[in-house]
């Protein structure tokens, strides 16, 4: 979790620079397709009530990980090897459904995390003979609000040392950024974002409590 977190603070952190220099779009669609996200995140929580009913929960998350992964590479990939079409009505829709569908898979992501969390609870409780939801969430909440800090810190040097950023763009909103800055803005913010949450996947892919297995674990409570 705390990695995940780490990956999504850096892109959230260079989402307005990206926006607006890598995709150069308006304020007005940048709105858009953040209202996209929005009703994306709605979106999700029918989805993950039926693909946790149905599968592993830790199959939702560890594949909805590498689906915003994919979703994350694409886009500047594409835009960087002129495979997007310009900037117009078109990608502006691209995008909005690039948001959406990503928008979607991280709700699934998180309930399936505080579900997962739920059953280690459980298993600690029946290992130790305590309950300890309050801490368990408490390190879930702690570590998602440092992991996003600690990604704000990586965007930040990001900037100053690979993008080589221009850090008087206020005082100076008429210099031009260069090429260079540019693409390694969208690299970064994409799919160097991505390399950072395929290590949560692997970690995540270790996870051991199965359906089949939390049943067992919930008999031997309830018998206890």
């Amino acid at each position: 979790i705390v990695v995940f977190w780490i990956a999504q603070g850096t892109a959230i952190s260079l989402g307005v620079h990206n926006f607006t220099y890598f995709w150069k779009i308006k304020p007005a669609t940048i709105q858009a397709v953040l209202i996209a996200q929005n009703i994306g995140y709605f979106a999700g929580i029918p989805v993950c009530a039926f693909l946790i009913h149905r599968f592993e929960k830790k199959d939702v998350c560890t594949w909805g990980i590498v689906i915003v992964c994919a979703l994350l590479f694409a886009p500047p990939v594409l835009r960087i090897i002129d495979a997007l079409p310009e900037n117009g009505p078109f990608l502006y829709a691209i995008l909005c459904a690039f948001f959406f569908i990503q928008a979607v898979v991280l709700t699934n992501i998180f309930i399936s995390f505080n579900a997962m969390m739920v059953d280690a609870t459980d298993e600690h409780d029946l290992l130790f003979g305590v309950r300890r939801e309050g801490l368990y969430f408490a390190a879930l909440s702690f570590s998602g609000k440092a992991a996003l800090g600690i990604g704000s810190l990586f965007a930040g040097f990001a900037l100053d040392y690979i993008i080589h950023f221009p850090s008087d763009l206020a005082d100076h909103p008429n210099q031009v950024v260069s090429p260079h800055s540019i693409v390694m803005l969208g690299l970064i913010a994409g799919p160097g974002a991505a390399a950072i949450s395929a290590l949560s996947a692997f970690a995540m892919s270790r996870y051991r409590i199965s359906k089949s297995e939390l049943l067992r674990i919930q008999a031997e409570l309830r018998e206890r």
